[in-house]
């Protein structure tokens, strides 16, 4: 069954705590911003979360979709309170999506992904990020700025490391890629100076100019024989 919410629909319900969805759902524009005693979502089919939809809601704690979910523009932007984020089928999460979510603290991506510019940036209470499926895309400082961010892992690759993508993680000690990763883009790492091991499995091709620029903690790096081209000031 598909539910269709339009735009701004529960606009301001102040009273709605929870929100579950049976079936397949289209959420439309700003269609719960403003739901200050909102606490938790669970869709159980596949969604499409419009832009703003959930903007504000600054008692979020949980968001479950146990299809496929595409996360428009800033749906969840400055949700202070979101702890948990659990996507069990293929995710798009769009620009800005979660950026400023200052609380949250699990990241669970099952599928397919693909994250956008700055999708998570400034969610300084997150520590560990695991994806466990294929990365199509990161975009640009996806994880900028996260502060607390000790630990990465691709567990089924990444087509592309964007630019910036954990620009300025100051506490970030750990990134294990496995599976294919063909390009780290350039400023990748830059400025992550708790940065100690990098290990990359073989199929990376290019590291970008600056990619670990200032990570001036980093000892051991794990680089394979396929690399061909490692672009200027990369370890700078």
């Amino acid at each position: 069954l598909f539910r269709s919410i339009g735009n701004y629909a529960f606009y301001n319900c102040n009273s709605l705590t929870s929100i579950e969805i049976q079936g397949d759902a289209d959420i439309g524009v700003g269609a719960f911003t403003g739901c200050t005693n909102l606490t938790s979502i669970n869709i159980h089919g596949d969604a499409k979360i419009g832009n703003s939809a959930f903007w504000q809601c600054d008692k979020l704690k949980c968001v479950v979709c146990r299809g496929n979910v595409e996360v428009d523009a800033v749906a969840f932007d400055g949700c202070s309170a979101l702890k948990n984020i659990e996507f069990r089928g293929d995710a798009k999460i769009g620009l800005s999506a979660f950026e400023d979510c200052s609380s949250l603290s699990q990241i669970s991506m099952l599928g397919r992904t693909a994250v956008g510019e700055r999708a998570f940036a400034g969610c300084n209470n997150l520590t560990d990020v695991e994806l466990q499926g294929k990365v199509l895309a990161i975009g640009k400082y996806a994880f900028g700025w996260c502060e607390n961010l000790e630990s990465v892992q691709f567990l089924n690759g990444i087509s592309h490391m964007g630019e910036y993508l954990f620009d300025e993680c100051s506490n970030l000690k750990c990134v294990e890629i496995q599976g294919l990763v063909r390009d780290i883009g350039a400023c990748a790492f830059a400025g992550s100076s708790g940065l100690e091991k990098v290990i990359v499995p073989d199929g990376l091709w290019n590291i970008g100019q600056n990619a670990f620029k200032d990570c001036s903690s980093l000892t051991e790096l794990l680089l394979p024989n396929s690399v061909r081209r490692i672009e200027d000031n990369a370890f700078y």
